[in-house]
């Protein structure tokens, strides 16, 4: 059985979709709306009572209309992962936009997940990108960040404040 809602208001890239009652989408689940034969995602962020939830679009709304259907895919934001995906570029809905063909891969992750264990993670040093033959990286020194207000640092030098005129012990 197909969840579908109504849009019942759109400001801006915040869109308002009302479902049945009990039939409420959980929060972060994508509904796709058909935008005049283009494809709009927009994800829920709230819910709001009286059956309805408020959504934010992953796109232009350019074009809605209050009452347009808006269908609850059940699950959120899908990206294609693995090693396929190595070097390509995608967008927020996993779109490829590097203008080459979709990834075949069958493996999608949800967007919204929980961040990996600590043990799951690597302190290596990876190069995320491939280097040329020939090519060679040179690095620049860090440039110091001075953490004193205006006017007590010239440049990379700080300077000290001014000596006191026979205020204290010489």
């Amino acid at each position: 059985m197909q969840n579908i809602g109504k849009i019942v208001q759109i400001i801006g890239a915040v869109v308002d979709v009302q479902f049945p009652k009990e039939h409420l989408p959980k929060l972060l689940n994508a509904i796709e709306v058909d935008n005049h034969g283009k494809r709009l995602v927009i994800e829920v962020a709230q819910h709001i009572g009286d059956d309805i939830v408020r959504c934010i679009s992953m796109g232009p709304t350019d074009g809605l209309v209050r009452g347009m259907d808006a269908l609850d895919t059940g699950s959120p934001i899908t990206v294609p992962v693995g090693k396929e995906t190595l070097g390509r570029m995608f967008n927020l809905l996993g779109e490829a936009i590097d203008e080459k063909p979709a990834p075949e891969t069958a493996e999608r992750w949800a967007i919204h997940r929980e961040a990996p264990s600590y043990e799951e993670q690597t302190g290596k040093f990876r190069v995320l990108c491939k280097r040329r033959p020939g090519h060679r990286h040179r690095r620049r020194p860090a440039e110091p960040y001075s953490l004193h207000p205006p006017g007590r640092s010239e440049g990379r030098h700080l300077v000290a404040p001014p000596a006191s005129q026979g205020d204290g012990p010489a």
